[in-house]
């Protein structure tokens, strides 16, 4: 994440990133799984696996478990079962994983949707 190949994180990056973390993976979080820990799928030109990172960065990432990202299974889950359980993986089942939980826009629009309730329900209020 932070340091990785698209450069160091700004300190706005780092913050977007723990708000991302504690969102949880976007497509869990859709599947009705509940919260499980994600990594930052930073979004390719094309949204196609091997093409370079697109100019937005660590501004320009989900966050994707690493069923979800990579098709890597969860401990104590095979691929068969995660796929039952967790729905289709993005890096495995590209075209069911779109049917599944929309475009990569449109699972962007969900995630800014839940970014600004997140923000919301988090802010420091003053005390009365």
């Amino acid at each position: 994440m932070i340091g990785s190949r698209t450069g160091q994180a700004t300190s706005a990056q780092a913050i977007r990133f723990a708000e991302l973390h504690d969102i949880g993976c976007i497509a869990c979080r859709l599947r009705g799984v509940g919260w499980v820990p994600p990594e930052m799928d930073h979004r390719n030109v094309g949204d196609l696996a091997g093409m370079p990172r697109t100019e937005g960065g660590h501004d320009d990432t989900l966050p994707l478990c690493c069923w979800h990202h990579r098709g890597i299974s969860h401990q104590g889950y095979g691929k068969a079962e995660s796929l039952k359980i967790f729905g289709p993986s993005k890096q495995l089942h590209k075209k069911l994983f779109i049917e599944t939980f929309g475009t990569i826009d449109e699972l962007y629009q969900q995630l800014n949707a839940m970014l600004d309730r997140y923000r919301a329900a988090t802010r420091i209020r003053p005390a009365c």
